[in-house]
């Protein structure tokens, strides 16, 4: 039997895109989730987002879609910010701002610019993450331990002017920026780094800049807490139909957005990536594409969060 040429491209296709299909789904294959509890009820059709009124929280079925890199957001809408947030949610951010709601929680003010800096403001949210790690075990961590200060910057530290001993090598990530008499160093310093630093010049100020520089660097962690800014509405001027901001898809932020629904209470900047407050802990976040279930509990009068500190997922409310 003779075969066209389109036949045997049309099997071969076949042939290859089996192969394709089966490579997809091995690396594609679902993750374990956390369990939730029996008082978990979906809030929306995908089954992403489930409240707990009895537990006095919201859950979030997320995904891990960044384990390194400068932040802006510890969650995102799909599809959306994946670039500078650890986790998306497959979701509409309306749905999660009802759950808050309907938590009892009232929406704060976001951050506001004019005529001073006003940070966000509203109810305090506690953020947990429960996943299953690649031993098969569930850990529970506070969202913020995934989070530290952001390293991938410049630090400075004031010099009124260059040491007369000292001799700065051409390829020296040490600089000194003569205009505006200061010192500069990029990244995180190490204790070997400041030591042999120090001993290029026995002026007093210069070795105090380098112990500044050195301190600056250190990453540490997110201690900031979240607060629910509850973001705000545009109206379509074409349309006069309202839009909520967040479904831009600022969800949960580490860095300051007047759309953002969760924000971070405090000064924390959203403009340049060499300018952003925070980044991922490379060291503590799961592996890409790893389930992880957050759980928001809003502190509120009357409710006590201590039951859920070393708890798991699936434990059920009282």
């Amino acid at each position: 039997m003779k075969f066209s040429a389109v036949m045997l491209n049309l099997i071969c296709l076949t042939v290859l895109s089996f192969c394709i299909a089966g490579t997809a789904t091995a690396e594609d294959e679902p993750k374990p989730s956390p369990e939730l509890p029996k008082t978990a009820v979906a809030l929306n059709k995908a089954g992403t987002v489930h409240i707990d009124k009895p537990g006095n929280r919201l859950l979030l079925k997320t995904q891990v879609v960044l384990c390194e890199g400068t932040l802006e957001m510890l969650l995102c809408r799909k599809g959306t910010k994946e670039h500078e947030s650890i986790l998306s949610l497959d979701a509409a951010s309306a749905n999660v701002h009802a759950g808050l709601l309907a938590l009892g929680v009232e929406s704060g003010k976001p951050v506001s610019y004019q005529p001073t800096f006003q940070p966000p403001r509203g109810t305090e949210i506690d953020i947990f993450a429960n996943w299953i790690d690649n031993d098969g075990k569930e850990q529970r961590v506070d969202a913020r331990e995934w989070i530290r200060s952001s390293t991938h910057r410049y630090f400075e530290a004031p010099l009124p002017e260059i040491p007369a001993d000292l001799k700065l090598a051409e390829d020296s990530k040490l600089r000194y920026d003569d205009f505006h008499k200061v010192l500069f160093w990029h990244g995180i310093m190490s204790q070997e780094q400041k030591e042999k630093l120090s001993k290029l010049s026995t002026d007093k100020t210069f070795q105090q800049a380098i112990k500044s520089l050195h301190e600056q660097s250190q990453p540490k962690e997110m201690t900031a807490t979240f607060v629910f800014a509850g973001s705000g509405f545009l109206v379509d001027t074409e349309t006069g139909q309202q839009r909520y901001m967040a479904e831009n898809g600022n969800v949960i932020c580490v860095a300051n957005f007047p759309s953002a629904m969760i924000d971070v209470a405090e000064n924390s900047s959203s403009q340049g990536t060499s300018n952003l407050t925070y980044e991922v802990h490379p060291d503590r976040v799961p592996d890409l594409r790893t389930v992880v279930i957050l759980e928001l509990i809003p502190k509120l009068p009357g409710n006590s969060n201590e039951a859920y500190e070393n708890s798991d997922i699936s434990k059920e409310g009282n």
